[in-house]
Order: structure tokens, then sequence, then C-alpha cells
């Protein structure tokens, strides 16, 4: 593979998105400072093939995009705090408490006010039913999370452990020169 193949390889996973204009740059950086024979120098001294650079970047590449695509998908998890200065992940054990809690209150309010006020009573059920509703949804969520960072967690290590790149050290002798 030519250099201006290799770098036609660049420009297609950069328009593609698997990098980052930044990532783009240093590989295209990477592949223009390379040695004369067509190897970059490895921290070890030892040369590699730009192609096995390329598979590198590209594992690179698929590990930050799936760590973007998580940041995004754990976002859908947050439940704003009580006064909306930040979001957290929600706990299940205290959306139960305080749907209870909301729920007895809104019980509470209901009937009091079926008997002073009726119209209130009307908001009252909606009130309770509202917080009844909202506990559901919340305590779905906090159960969902755990599985969806299973999930990344996986996905994530099989990227690391990926078999098909191998280590430069046990390159082929074609693909490997000392320098």
């Amino acid at each position: 593979m030519n250099l201006t193949d290799e770098l036609q390889q660049l420009a297609d996973l950069h328009a593609g998105g698997s990098l980052s204009a930044s990532e783009f740059a240093a590989a295209k950086a990477r592949l223009l400072s390379r040695t004369p024979g067509g190897y970059s120098t490895s921290p070890g001294g030892v040369a590699v093939g730009s192609s096995y650079q390329l598979q590198l970047l590209h594992q690179d590449a698929l590990i930050a995009q799936l760590d973007r695509e998580w940041a995004l998908e754990r976002d859908q998890y947050m439940v704003g705090s009580n006064r909306g200065h930040g979001r957290s992940l929600p706990n299940e054990g205290v959306m139960i408490a305080a749907g209870i809690f909301i729920t007895i209150f809104g019980a509470i309010w209901t009937l009091v006010m079926l008997i002073v006020f009726f119209p209130f009573g009307l908001f009252g059920i909606g009130f309770t039913g509202l917080a009844i509703w909202q506990t559901v949804v919340i305590c779905k969520q906090a159960r969902a999370y755990p599985i969806a960072l299973a999930r990344y967690e996986a996905r994530r290590a099989e990227l690391l452990r990926r078999a098909d790149l191998p280590n430069p050290d046990a390159l082929q002798p074609e693909l490997r020169v000392r320098v």
C-alpha cells in the first residue's frame, strides 16, 4: 500500500466519522513523517508498517466512538436534582421511598380536599397519579442503567482485546525492521 492509498484510507475513516479532526491530523502527520523505508519507528525501536498503524488508529477510533456513544446514552439515564443544579444517576431505593411518601401525601391531600373543596380533591388525584407514574419511570431507569453499563463495558473490553491486531513484536519479519 503506498502513501497515497494510506492517506485516502485515513480520509475515508475521517469522512465516515470514525476519526475526529484531531485524530485524522495526528495520523496524517505520522504517515508523512515515517522513515524512508516505509516504516515508522515504535518506542521499542522496531519499525512498524503504516498499515499496522492504520489498524491501531482505527481501533483507537472505534474505542473513542464507543466512549462518545456511551456518554450520550448515559445522559439518558440521568435525572435532575431538586434545584436543577446537576444531574445524577437515579437510585431505585431513594425513588421508591420518595414515591411512597409523595403518594401518601397525595392520598391525604385528596381525602381532605374532597371533603373541604371538591375541585382541589381532583387535583390531588392527578398529583398522586403523576407521582406514582414518575416513580415507576425513574425506577425503570435505575434498573436499566447497570445493564447498559455492563453492555458498554463488555463491548469496550472486546475492542481492547481484539485478537486481529498483532503485537508489533510479533509481526511477520517482512513487516518489521530494526532501525
